[in-house]
Formats: C-alpha cells, sequence, structure tokens
C-alpha cells in the first residue's frame, strides 16, 4: 500500500508518496492547480496501484483537485487541518513547516492515525 499526501494551496499543489515501510517513495512534487498538471501527477502515480490520497480542507482550493482525482477512481480521504496541525506538532520537536515537511508528514498521518475525514456534502 501507498499514502500519498498532497498539501494544497492556491496556486500549486506539493505531493509526497510514502509506502507502508515508511520509505519515501518521492517528496516534494510540485504541480499547479490546473488540469494538465493534475495529469502530470497522474502519470507520476501509475507505477503505484494501491494508493490512498489526503488532502487537507484548506478553504476551498481542494475541491477541483479531489472531485479530479475521485473520477479517475482515486480513494481520498479529506482530512481537518486542525487535525493534520495536532499530529505535526506531536511528531517533530522543533515547530517548523513548510509545503514539502507537510505534505510528508500527513502521508505518516494518513499511514498510521485514526482519523475523522470532512464530510463531503
Amino acid at each position: 500500500m501507498f499514502y500519498l499526501r498532497i498539501d494544497i494551496d492556491k496556486s500549486f499543489h506539493v505531493a509526497s508518496l510514502i509506502d507502508d515501510k515508511k520509505k519515501i517513495i518521492f517528496q516534494g512534487f510540485e504541480f499547479k492547480n490546473a488540469t494538465d498538471d493534475a495529469k502530470r501527477l497522474l502519470e507520476k502515480l501509475a507505477p503505484y496501484p494501491e494508493l490512498e490520497i489526503g488532502i487537507k480542507a484548506t478553504g476551498y482550493y481542494w475541491l477541483t483537485l479531489y472531485s479530479f482525482l475521485v473520477k479517475n477512481y482515486f480513494i481520498v480521504h479529506v482530512v481537518n487541518p486542525i487535525q493534520t496541525d495536532s499530529w505535526r506538532n506531536s511528531t517533530r520537536i522543533r515547530p517548523h513547516k513548510t509545503d514539502k515537511i507537510d505534505s510528508l508528514v500527513i502521508a505518516y498521518f494518513i499511514r498510521y492515525s485514526n482519523f475523522s475525514e470532512t464530510e463531503i456534502a
């Protein structure tokens, strides 16, 4: 099983992938909030058939990517930013936050944590 975490932003997103043994497959893959770049992400994910994706419910910026991924038959978990921030703070001694770090930390969160998902209307 593989766990992908996408850190959502207005203009671009950052993705990191780990396997079930915590091995980093890739980290800090940046792509724009556009269909062509989302297709680049699909190409990058093609070798990993058993995959769960986690995205943080940041404003409304996650909605288009979420819809795109669901249409492409991915399992997508939408988690509350309060939960992910709490997880990051409990696993890191120094309060250092970047998109690259967040994308990896949250991949671990999805793999290990018993989280509650944001409900989608």
